[in-house]
């Protein structure tokens, strides 16, 4: 997409950079092909933090807080989380 095209090789940024970005992230519940292909997509992630500005914030909104009864990071909708957490604490 734009965002990946504009912003996914650090020397070859021509768009301006961004000061803020906050990201609305799709549920990982609701079970759409682009869902789980976003959280593992390591080049959208690294666009995401190369169109911030040196002193830039990224924040986003990923799903629903777990709840004490919920299973674990490796086990079913909760696998997307852990690739988007993953993904970002790499970058």
């Amino acid at each position: 997409g734009w965002f990946t095209d504009s912003y996914g090789k650090e020397d070859d940024i021509e768009e301006e950079l961004f000061d803020v970005i906050i990201m609305d992230a799709l549920d990982p519940d609701q079970f759409v092909e682009i869902v789980g292909n976003l959280y593992k997509d390591n080049k959208f992630v690294d666009a995401l933090f190369n169109g911030l500005t040196e002193d830039g914030v990224f924040v986003i909104q990923l799903g629903e807080a777990d709840h004490s009864t919920d299973p674990g990071d490796d086990m079913g909708q909760s696998q997307d989380v852990r690739d988007m957490k993953n993904g970002l604490e790499s970058v």
